[in-house]
């Protein structure tokens, strides 16, 4: 209840401060297309705080952000090209660095492909990271609160860093690996965070403090100090037989380990992670209230079929055949 209650909260906090006066901005760098900026630095510094910012997908990179301002970020997902029935185009939007500085409380990051080794850092309170990739580190600095990480792609050679007298940090759905770097998760021991239906692929360690620690699948070495830890499945004695964990679970039988890149974390038939989460619910991200969504497709109408013929009649018209689907 406590954690629904700050994601309410959160997400109210966002569509307040949406103004009567916030704009839409569409932000492209394809050459051929008409676009209000082609960066997106020079969109964050053109828009108003609770502005809204469209980006294409682009076989070129928008470049750093430094967010000041509070701003909805909108791209259209990644993988897409692996995955079914996502986008009618297969370009993601892809970004550089994201820092999250003082001023821009309130922002949401959705739908992006953050590429690069600097990733993204949290300076703020009230920030949403939804449904993103990342080929790098995710940062929340020390003493941020109200901060929500969910259903991202973190890819091997990333890891999550929680700072110190961090407060109310959800980390939900996501997939979390360390590609055999460091850690998969580093929390300062002063730190707190509700982490739950994650799959934490990790060759090396990973370090909770003061944390709910329900429904995640994990690998690797996994310290829970001071954790409220429940129905959780490793493949080694990470997490106990006690309070609905599995211990030494066989992770061939556990994901259907084939498809796409995020699709292969699926649930296999049969699975032991099927019905084994906290209130009966599956494990891992593709579980819970909010599952992971293929190809972090963002959650807005999208446009995923489009037909049409080259020429067309007075008579018959122009045929036109387009798929929608919300992506909720």
């Amino acid at each position: 209840m406590k954690t629904k209650t700050i994601l309410l909260a959160i997400v109210t906090l966002a569509l307040l401060t949406t103004t009567a006066f916030a704009k839409i901005w569409r932000v492209d760098n394809n050459p051929a297309n008409i676009s209000d900026f082609t960066t997106l630095q020079e969109a964050h510094d053109g828009a108003l705080t609770g502005d809204t910012l469209y980006v294409y997908g682009s076989g070129l990179s928008y470049g750093h952000l430094n967010l000041t301002k509070t701003l909805y970020i909108f791209g259209p997902g990644y993988l897409l090209n692996e995955n079914p029935e996502t986008q009618v185009s297969f370009l993601s939007a892809k970004v550089g660095q994201v820092i999250f500085n003082t001023g821009s409380e309130g922002s949401l990051l959705t739908g992006l492909y953050q590429e690069g080794n600097n990733g993204i850092e949290i300076y703020a309170n009230h920030i949403i990271i939804k449904r993103n990739f990342t080929e790098a580190n995710l940062i929340i600095d020390s003493a941020a609160s109200n901060v929500i990480i969910i259903q991202n792609y973190l890819s091997g050679g990333s890891f999550l860093a929680i700072g110190a007298s961090c407060q109310n940090i959800i980390i939900h759905n996501n997939y979390i690996s360390d590609g055999n770097q460091f850690v998969a998760i580093s929390m300062d021991a002063t730190a707190s965070a509700d982490i739950r239906n994650n799959v934490i692929s990790s060759f090396n360690q990973s370090f909770v403090n003061n944390s709910i620690f329900y429904n995640n699948i994990g690998s690797g070495t996994i310290t829970l100090s001071n954790c409220d830890v429940q129905n959780n499945i490793g493949n080694s004695n990470q997490f106990g037989t006690l309070n609905g964990n599995q211990e030494n679970v066989d992770m061939n039988m556990v994901f259907v380990g084939e498809g796409s890149t995020d699709g292969q974390w699926q649930l296999a038939p049969g699975s032991p992670a099927i019905g084994a989460g906290i209130t009966g619910e599956d494990c891992g991200i593709f579980g819970g209230n909010e599952p992971y969504r293929l190809s972090g497709v963002p959650a807005i109408p999208a446009i995923w079929f489009f037909d049409a013929p080259t020429s067309g009649s007075t008579n018959s018209g122009l045929q036109v055949n387009i798929k929608i689907k919300s992506h909720n």
